[in-house]
């Protein structure tokens, strides 16, 4: 009853306004209280940690495949010729990610040094995401929207300003192609492609999903929980020679043939290989099946993809297979992966899977030669 209500201060025998002043009043503190924003320390997360506990299971992985293990970063990656590892550490001071300090890990990846931040280094989108002749940088326009500089390396100009639909590229979402300049990013229900000379955005939708059939299988616990309309983009990369788009999405892998992509004017052509996600419960009112990592093996041509089951699998373009590399412990999975060392080193970013927050366990780098023979072909 709100207190201007009819009869809130009704005086009458048995009635007792200033108790229920008070209890509105003790209501609303509780729930400031639980809601304040002290970011992942508040009382909301707090009890939500008590009705839903995390997994503590420590991960373990067999000695023999790991080269090293690396703490958490805010953000990761190779530098150009794939030899060594950038770490950026810093927090605000609600311990959100905001890089301050750089350092660099070189083989045999035992000890970082602090280095000064790569001049192509972006904080807002992280690592540089660039080819031999530009760089990719994202931003916000005064409304908020997201835009995108295309710099030359070798003149430091930008070439073109463009401002996309919902999001920039940055090193996790976008890929440049090997041999043409043209940049591929994308996010929930759209891939986009820029590229020279107008460096216009061409936006093609993903693959459309159907309510009822959804609606249908969630039902019978057989489908992800939430319903979106279209496929969307986690992770593009592509093969050695350019031929395949390789994609992870919300629900698999999609490998793509590249001259279907650029003759596509307004929706993804169908995919040349496709495989669903394994369905993976993370609380009681979620459940996905999300991709998020993927590289390619040329040596091999081998497309290796990680996502919500916790496995790094691979698929054989020669024949046609397709297996697992390695099977995480439960609750963990790889959220990001790239090559180092020419391919000698797989390095993994590996989180686990909490009921609210998923926590990186920080970098393990595998050796490839050692995974690659406990590889096993699946049926």
């Amino acid at each position: 009853m709100s207190i201007f209500g009819a009869g809130y201060f009704d005086r009458s025998p048995g009635s007792s306004p200033r108790r229920r002043v008070w209890s509105q009043v003790l209501v609303m503190l509780v729930l400031i209280a639980i809601f304040w924003p002290t970011g992942r320390d508040s009382l909301a997360f707090l009890l939500w940690d008590i009705w839903q506990p995390e997994d503590r299971t420590p991960l373990e992985l067999p000695a023999e495949l790991v080269v090293a293990k690396v703490p958490p970063a805010v953000d990761w990656f190779p530098d150009e010729g794939r030899r060594a590892i950038y770490l950026a550490s810093g927090a605000d001071p609600m311990g959100f990610a905001d890089p301050k300090e750089m350092q660099r890990l070189d083989p045999p990846w035992k000890e970082p040094r602090p280095v000064p931040f790569p001049a192509d280094y972006d904080r807002m989108g992280g690592g540089p995401v660039c080819n031999m002749q530009f760089v990719a940088r994202g931003g916000l326009n005064k409304d908020f929207h997201a835009t995108v500089d295309i710099i030359s390396r070798k003149t430091a100009k930008v070439v073109a300003h463009v401002e996309p639909y919902a999001t920039f590229p940055n090193r996790h979402n976008a890929v440049w192609h090997p041999t043409m300049n043209v940049l591929v990013w994308g996010a929930q229900g759209y891939v986009a492609l820029l590229a020279e000379p107008d460096w216009q955005p061409k936006l093609l939708t993903t693959a459309a999903r159907d309510y009822e059939e959804w609606s249908r299988l969630v039902a019978q616990g057989k489908e992800e929980s939430g319903y979106h309309p279209t496929e969307g983009l986690r992770q593009p990369r592509f093969n050695d020679d350019g031929s395949l788009l390789i994609c992870a999405m919300d629900r698999g892998l999609r490998v793509y043939s590249w001259p279907e992509v650029l003759a596509a004017r307004s929706q993804l052509p169908a995919a040349k290989f496709s495989f669903k996600g394994e369905l993976v419960e993370v609380n009681r009112f979620a459940t996905f099946k999300n991709t998020y990592a993927i590289e390619y093996d040329p040596a091999r041509a081998r497309i290796l993809w990680a996502g919500m089951e916790g496995k790094i699998l691979y698929f054989d373009l020669n024949t046609k297979t397709r297996g697992v590399l390695l099977a995480l412990p439960k609750p963990f999975l790889v959220q990001r992966m790239e090559f180092l060392d020419g391919r000698k080193v797989l390095c993994c970013e590996v989180c686990r899977i909490g009921t609210r927050t998923w926590t990186s366990e920080g970098l393990v780098l595998l050796d490839y030669a050692k995974l690659s023979e406990q590889g096993k072909v699946m049926p």
